[in-house]
């Protein structure tokens, strides 16, 4: 990963605020720095934010001027529910075109989408030109298995084969992660419910529309039709595709407060704890209050910081020798750099320009352990379904050394 200076970031900043978030680090960097003694004459016409443009540009002339900033950059993900089902199912193809794994620029996977359609239609006479806000929302509710928005929108241009085409030749696995998770619907259920890595419980309630009747005695019996939702069952439903991602997003988003916001002295104490029992084995006690971690990082093949405050002399003993490896290592990194505060608005998250490096790099982090982590089979299990759910690669390694998964 190329790491850059805070100066970088405020100048990055400013650039995402005009509109260059699809473009290299470098070259957003260097726009800034030709334009340096321009910037507050930009036509507002070409300023794709006004608002956080000036906002941007105010944080960096404070730092030229001062020295120091207070400032809180956010970056985001480049899709994140594609990137998500990518690096869990292991999809190269998918991971490029989310940033994820490095291709030479910053990656647009709806507007390559696009592109692709329009290779597919070569010959026909038809040329696919929608805003680039249209092909995203089709390609995003389509990632979460929503057939409604591609439909509207390709259907009365005959295109609708070639846009599904075009989304299974760019993010194959993600396409396939989407399929198999449609089958799990059940229809007697009332909810939908599975545990993740870290002992999140998600329930997801299946809802229906009902109307009834009802009699109003003081209005002389007058009867009138009401509409509410309840809870109830579905013959068919589409929800677990979304539910089952943004709960493995929110994972994610977990994982980056504890690993960026977290305690030293519980940190540096576990890690300890941990490094002494891999040096010097104790017998492993008989009653381990951390067993309820242990079995969800087995059945998950993911090791997560919401165990280490509750690691002690006792039961330190009683965690399987590869958790303790993960976990060593895991504390280690998060040793490396002082906790800081990390702001989080759903994919976006924010910290000092001092700390972006750090930002990126476990955003990074956490996304290549997905790809190592058996979270996605553990949920299809969950939903009923058995055996493994393969992944099409090992790419964890590819995914450490990426520049643009945040953007």
């Amino acid at each position: 990963m190329i790491n850059y200076s805070a100066f970088d970031y405020l100048c990055i900043n400013v650039a995402n605020a005009k509109g260059m978030d699809k473009e290299l680090f470098e070259t957003r960097i260097q726009w800034v720095k030709d334009n340096f003694h321009r910037l507050e004459e930009v036509d507002i016409s070409e300023i794709d934010e006004p608002i956080p443009y000036v906002k941007a540009l105010l944080s960096l002339r404070n730092a030229c001027k001062t020295g120091k900033s207070n400032a809180i950059v956010h970056l985001d993900s480049v899709c994140s529910g594609i990137q998500i089902m990518s690096a869990l199912g292991g999809c190269m193809s998918g991971a490029i075109h989310t940033g994820l794994i490095d291709s030479g620029t910053r990656p647009d996977l709806y507007t390559f989408v696009q592109t692709t359609m329009n290779q597919e239609l070569i010959g026909s006479g038809i040329v696919v030109d929608v805003s680039r806000a249209d092909i995203k929302s089709a390609v995003m509710k389509s990632g979460y298995g929503s057939t409604k928005v591609p439909r509207d929108l390709f259907e009365p241009m005959g295109v609708l084969t070639e846009f599904y085409t075009a989304f299974r030749k760019v993010a194959p696995v993600a396409v396939a992660i989407q399929d198999a998770l449609l089958t799990t619907w059940n229809p007697e259920a009332t909810h939908h419910e599975w545990v993740l890595p870290d002992g999140f419980h998600v329930k997801a309630p299946v809802t229906i529309d009902v109307e009834k009747r009802i009699e109003i005695d003081e209005l002389n019996h007058t009867t009138i039709s009401v509409q509410y939702t309840d809870i109830g069952t579905k013959e068919n439903g589409r929800s677990n595709v979304a539910n089952a991602i943004h709960s493995v997003d929110a994972l994610v988003l977990r994982n980056m407060l504890r690993r960026c916001s977290y305690d030293p002295v519980v940190v540096r104490t576990a890690y300890q704890l941990i490094h002494a029992q891999l040096e010097a084995p104790r017998a492993p006690v008989t009653d381990c209050d951390v067993g309820y971690y242990v079995e969800l990082f087995t059945k998950n093949q993911w090791v997560d910081p919401v165990i280490l405050p509750y690691i002690d002399e006792d039961n330190v003993t009683a965690i399987p020798e590869w958790i303790l490896k993960k976990l060593l290592r895991l504390t280690s990194l998060m040793l490396e750099h002082e906790p800081f505060e990390l702001v989080t608005v759903h994919d976006s998250f924010g910290a000092h320009v001092t700390n972006l490096n750090r930002v990126r790099f476990w955003y990074k982090e956490i996304l290549a352990e997905l790809n190592e982590s058996e979270i996605l089979t553990s949920i299809w299990n969950q939903l009923g379904k058995i055996g493994t759910f393969k992944k099409k690669a090992n790419i964890a390694d590819l995914i450490r050394g990426g520049n643009y998964a945040l953007s």
